[in-house]
């Protein structure tokens, strides 16, 4: 083929024959999300740090009951917090959200289910653990309880 004539018509045949199931299948992909969206009842959003030792057993507790985590590894997690309206008393290590409410804690599959149906007034919930050494020194949870959060930052007992 002399020089500066291009590709044969052959040859762009095949390239467009490969390149377009392709290119279609990355446009499909890029666009999962708004040609099937996930219902908001289904969907928890977790930001995490590498550090995090408890993220995992949480997001495998929430899909194994039918719920879909996105998650998102990150170094710092104040611009999370802020985005979700995570107030500064709640520091726990995997602030996530849930049809506009702010998690904080390893809320239950069962508490988001109460929290989509019942809407409660608040922006958020928060689990406090209370925390005690064990016989063999270990950190273990005595107790634990479910906090709604309002806006104004004061909470109360929920449910």
């Amino acid at each position: 083929m002399p020089s500066g004539q291009g590709l044969p018509t052959r040859q762009l045949r095949v390239a467009a024959f490969v390149a377009l199931p392709f290119g279609a299948l990355a446009a499909i992909l890029m666009s999962w999300d708004r040609l099937f969206p996930t219902p908001p009842e289904k969907l928890v959003q977790v930001a995490w740090r590498h550090d995090c030792a408890c993220v995992q057993g949480w997001k495998h507790r929430l899909e194994d009951e039918g719920f879909v985590v996105r998650d998102f590894e990150l170094e710092d997690l104040s611009g999370a917090r802020r985005q979700w309206h995570v107030p500064d008393t709640a520091k726990g290590c995997h602030p996530a959200t849930y049809m506009g409410y702010f998690l904080e804690g390893h809320i239950s599959p069962e508490l988001l289910h109460k929290l989509a149906r019942e809407h409660p007034s608040g922006i958020g919930i928060q689990q406090v653990d209370t925390v005690k050494p064990n016989s063999e020194g270990k950190s273990e949870i005595v107790s634990s309880q479910t906090l709604l959060v309002s806006g104004d930052g004061s909470s109360r007992v929920w449910p």
